[in-house]
């Protein structure tokens, strides 16, 4: 028996200064599955994810988390400070937590590298033990280390019923965590793919690249090189 769903989106427009990113957009996602959602920069995805999160967030408080493509982290306050705001967690948790991650959480979050603060914002968002989770490209300067123990958390909360929503520019790491993916242009999903149909889309992506890059790749490839001498 399928799943129920979790997740239900009917014919959704939304707009920023009057340019809708939207368009008559349709989406399910089944409850206990990892939905990736894949696009083009511009698409639509961050603005799909926040009206989810918002939209459901004011139905049933403290069910959805949502993890942000840039986390937003106050100065002068150290890892610990920032996880104890988000969580009730003791610091013996925390500990065990940052064993999978191994950040520096005396230090100053500001001094924190690119991955790292992603690895610091994962954490915050796993800590909320929510229901749904979106996770806005989450491997984004991740280590090659920290990205497998993410896929291996995303399978293990999955196998716990958790939904997890997804989106990454990385197609392996879609393909390899997701039981379907949606594929978002124009601010519309054109259709959802499951594994037996994920050749489908990956045809599809690469054929899209191909044919809107190959002309301006011969042409520049083609053209001589001025000689200055």
């Amino acid at each position: 028996m399928e799943s129920p769903e979790i997740i239900k989106l009917k014919s959704v427009n939304f707009s920023y200064a009057k340019k809708l990113v939207l368009d008559d957009l349709s989406l399910s996602i089944l409850k206990g599955t990892v939905h990736g959602i894949l696009g083009a920069n511009g698409s639509g995805k961050t603005t799909l994810f926040k009206y989810i999160f918002n939209h459901y967030n004011q139905q049933q408080k403290n069910k959805i988390a949502f993890l942000e493509t840039e986390g937003f982290f106050y100065s002068y306050m150290t890892g610990y400070e920032y996880l104890t705001l988000l969580s009730p967690y003791k610091a013996l948790d925390l500990n065990s937590w940052n064993d999978l991650f191994q950040l520096p959480l005396d230090d100053y979050v500001h001094t924190y590298s690119t991955g790292m603060k992603k690895k610091l914002s994962i954490m915050a968002v796993l800590l909320l033990k929510r229901e749904i989770i979106i996770l806005d490209e989450p491997y984004n300067g991740l280590d090659l280390k920290s990205c497998e123990v993410l896929r291996y958390i995303i399978q293990r909360l999955k196998h716990l019923g958790n939904t997890v929503i997804m989106s990454s520019h990385i197609l392996e790491t879609v393909f390899k965590s997701a039981d379907y993916i949606s594929y978002l242009q124009d601010g519309h999903i054109l259709k959802t793919y499951s594994q037996d149909e994920f050749y489908l889309l990956s045809d599809l992506i690469q054929g899209q690249i191909i044919n809107e890059m190959t002309p301006k790749i011969d042409r520049l490839l083609d053209t001589p090189t001025t000689n200055s001498n």
